[in-house]
Parts: structure tokens; sequence; C-alpha cells
């Protein structure tokens, strides 16, 4: 080995090991934080509520009575076939589109995403997994250049942001419903919101007595998202107005300290 191997090889070991974790989110922490609430199901559906409104106000003109689709005209087979051909794919309908629309929030807004911050809940599910096998060394070790602690704290804030949110929502609720009221608004609104999304868009075979399929989709589809924003309002208010000075500090005190004493892991994204 020459004389440059060996000066690059002293060089190498005299360089201060790198931690093992991956690289983090691109961006700020509050560029994460932006891309994390203009990607979350409220922001996603928001610009969809004028045409749903629209439809509503359709409803409502028609007497509160549900259109009936239109039925297709019996054809012959040869006809049918040269259509499929040559006629290019029919347009979705609005109520097709709303209808999809519910299924997705159903499918999102879980009890693992009840905010929709993640793109899924079974991406939610997976960033809570992700946390869970975090590895735990309570703090990296202090250097004389730099500042390693600050720099984990952000590695970690940024890739799990989404479920430190939880967690303090999760806080959040526990609080309201057993050290405030049993009436407090914010764990009622959490249960609505899944009930709403949880009731089938046609009737129940054991309660007929409920005409759900009178009410159009839009109507549920609306209703939901206004449960969704109201969750999201009282969130906020109990979490910065209806919590005192001396609670906020151990309840950001949480979530610093656990981004600071576990490992960020390799791979990981802000969902």
């Amino acid at each position: 080995m020459g004389k440059a191997g060996k000066q690059s090889d002293r060089a190498a070991k005299k360089e201060p090991k790198v931690e093992a974790a991956a690289a983090a989110p691109t961006g700020s922490l509050v560029e994460v934080a932006k891309a994390v609430l203009l990607s979350s199901c409220l922001a996603q559906v928001a610009p969809k509520v004028p045409a749903i409104i629209e439809e509503v106000k359709a409803w409502k003109e028609n007497g509160f009575v549900v259109p009936a689709a239109p039925a297709a005209e019996a054809k012959p087979a040869e006809e049918k076939e040269d259509e499929t051909n040559d006629a290019p794919a029919a347009a979705t309908t609005p109520a097709e589109s709303t209808a999809s629309l519910f299924e997705s929030l159903g499918a999102r807004l879980t009890y693992f995403n009840g905010l929709g911050l993640c793109s899924s809940s079974d991406a939610a599910k997976e960033a809570f997994l992700n946390i869970k096998g975090q590895e735990l060394d309570f703090g990296p070790r202090a250097k004389r250049n730099g500042s390693p602690g600050l720099d984990r704290i952000t590695t970690n804030l940024q890739a799990n942001l989404p479920q430190y949110v939880y967690v303090l929502f999760a806080l959040m609720l526990v609080r309201a419903f057993l050290f405030r009221s049993f009436f407090a608004c914010l764990p009622w609104l959490f249960g609505y919101q899944f009930l709403s999304l949880l009731l089938p868009l046609t009737n129940l075979e054991k309660v007929p007595q409920v005409p759900l399929e009178k009410v159009p989709v839009s109507v549920r589809v609306l209703v939901s998202l206004l449960i969704h924003g109201l969750v999201w309002f009282f969130f906020l208010y109990e979490a910065v107005w209806k919590t005192y000075f001396f609670e906020k500090i151990p309840l950001v005190g949480i979530i610093m300290y656990h981004s600071y004493a576990v490992r960020p892991t390799e791979g990981v994204k802000a969902q």
C-alpha cells in the first residue's frame, strides 16, 4: 500500500462516525408541516365542496327526492358489442363520483388516521409500526462540533410529524372526555365521524325504519366533511385554548423527548 493510501486510511479513521440514520426528508420543519397539511384529507377534498353543495341544492329543488337512475334500454347483443367496441368509455356521473369520494373518505378516515394526515389508513398504520421499531438509545453522544441532539430531534420531527400530531390528538381526546366533561365536543365528534362513514348508503336490514336510501350521497359526503372539519376545529381548540400553560410544557416535552431518545429509522420518510 502506498503512502497516499495510508494517508487516506488515517483520514478516514479520524472522521467522526455518522449516526445510523436515513436522510431526513428534504426541507425545513416548517416546509414539512406545510406539506403534511396540504396533503391532508381536508385540504384535498375542500376544492370539491362547491360541486357537492350544488348537488345538494339540486336535491332540494327536486323536492328532497333522490332522482332514480335512468333505466337502460334493452338492445340486441350485436348492438351492445358494437357500442363497446366503437364508442368511447362513458364518463362517470356526478353521483358515481360522489359515491367513490364517500368510499375513499371511509377508507382513509379510520381510527389510525382520524385527522386524515396520512395518505391512507395503511400508511398511517405502517408509520406507527416504524415508530415502534425505532431503537431507544436515550439520545446521541455529545460532540465538540455541532449539535447532534438538535439534529436528531429535527430529523425525527420531520419523519414522524403526523404521528406526533396523532399522539397529541389522542391525549386531547382523553383529557377532554375524562378531565373536562363527558359531553366535551371533541370525543363525540370523533365518534360521529366514524358513524357517518360507517353507515351504508342503502337501508340497513336490521333497522329498515331508517330510510338511508332517501338521503343522497352528496348530503352524506357534505355531512361527513362538516364533522371532519369540526373535529379539526375542536382539536385545535382543546390543544391551544383549553390546555393551561403548565400542561403544554409536558405535552410538548413528551414529543420532544421521544424525538431525542430514539434513533431515526433508515428509510423513513414523512407520510
